[in-house]
């Protein structure tokens, strides 16, 4: 479904519980369905903002025992009030430019798998930091070959020790070029 965040939609299956397809002239696209169809917009104009959809957000399934449908209201409401969070409305509805990464299951409970996708060896360093900008755990620091990569994270810091639950992100740079996601551990 999205890039960064993995939802399930439970809507039904009949007439009532369908989902149009929107088409968007001047909006930005924040989410497709995994068949490729457009499902919400956003605009954002001098003095107007807007956010517009097809998917009814209260259908959204929740997953490991963080409510989605919380998490992704948290995030529009963040955009509405003009909250400047790490990620902002567009990464939490999709994919970065350039290299696509996945973070899944997220929210997570006993562990998250990072991955990612290299066209050519490449430096690479990935980490995990706190919502005070702290690094937590360094995952990896070096060069790898091109293809799929695929890092775990279990919660824990760099010296082993379980941590809270809360807001966590994961920063990605490949050759200089800085990927980063919000993640959720809910133990």
């Amino acid at each position: 479904m999205v890039k960064d965040i993995d939802f399930e939609y439970g809507g039904g299956d009949d007439a009532h519980y369908s989902v149009d397809e929107l088409l968007a002239t001047t909006a930005t696209v924040l989410y497709k369905s995994e068949e490729g169809i457009s499902r919400m917009f956003y605009l954002e104009t001098d003095g107007y903002k807007a956010i517009s959809g097809s998917a009814v957000i209260g259908a959204f399934q929740d997953s490991d025992s963080l409510g989605m449908k919380t998490y992704l209201m948290a995030e529009i409401v963040n955009y509405f009030l003009g909250i400047t969070t790490i990620t902002d409305i567009r990464e939490a509805f999709a994919g970065h430019n350039g290299v696509e990464v996945k973070a899944w299951p997220n929210p997570f409970t006993n562990q998250i798998n990072i991955s990612f996708d290299l066209d050519r060896t490449s430096d690479v360093s990935v980490k995990i930091f706190d919502d005070a900008g702290h690094v937590i755990n360094n995952l990896f620091d070096g060069n790898l070959p091109n293809g799929n990569h695929s890092f775990v994270w279990a919660g824990n810091s760099m010296y082993g020790d379980n941590l809270n639950n809360g807001i966590y992100f994961y920063s990605i740079i490949i050759n200089g070029k800085s990927k980063s996601g919000k993640i959720l551990l809910a133990r």
